[in-house]
């Protein structure tokens, strides 16, 4: 019963990891507009106004975007979970992997190495690091557990 209780708790980690991931590489790409678009405003006013005013343009793309990285981060999650994979270079290179994928397949028609995609590269570097923190550094569903004898 312990170790299912223990296969609920990491799931339950990965899930949370992955939501923090997620925001975390929105801030990135978020930061890295408002950067673009407004270098004369003042950095916060620029962000304030992404959210606010091009919610409905931006909805679209996080969606589609969240559609195509989410397999590969989620592969990569379980694949860390399963083989117990907690090197932080390993998901900040699976966060890089799935952002390049993501951006391959949402703008393969347009697809060119411009600084844009360094910044998406960037974002799920970001991505890979904060899952990293949250459920990474624990990885593995099924770590050995102590025995009766091992406990005082």
């Amino acid at each position: 019963m312990a170790a299912f209780g223990r296969i609920l708790w990491r799931l339950l980690v990965v899930f949370v990891g992955l939501v923090l991931a997620s925001a975390a590489s929105m801030a990135v790409v978020v930061m890295a507009v408002a950067q673009r678009f407004s270098p004369q405003d003042d950095p916060v006013v620029a962000v304030v106004d992404i959210l606010l005013y091009s919610w409905f343009e931006a909805v679209p793309m996080i969606v589609a975007a969240g559609s195509t990285t989410a397999p590969v981060f989620v592969l990569a999650a379980l694949v860390a979970e399963g083989f117990r994979l907690r090197d932080w270079l390993y998901h900040a290179g699976m966060g890089t992997l799935s952002a390049a994928v993501s951006t391959v397949v949402v703008y393969a028609d347009g697809f060119a190495a411009t600084p844009s995609f360094a910044v998406l590269l960037a974002a799920g570097a970001v991505a890979g690091l904060v899952y990293w923190l949250v459920a990474g550094r624990g990885a593995g569903f099924f770590r050995p557990m102590a025995s009766q004898e091992d406990q005082p």
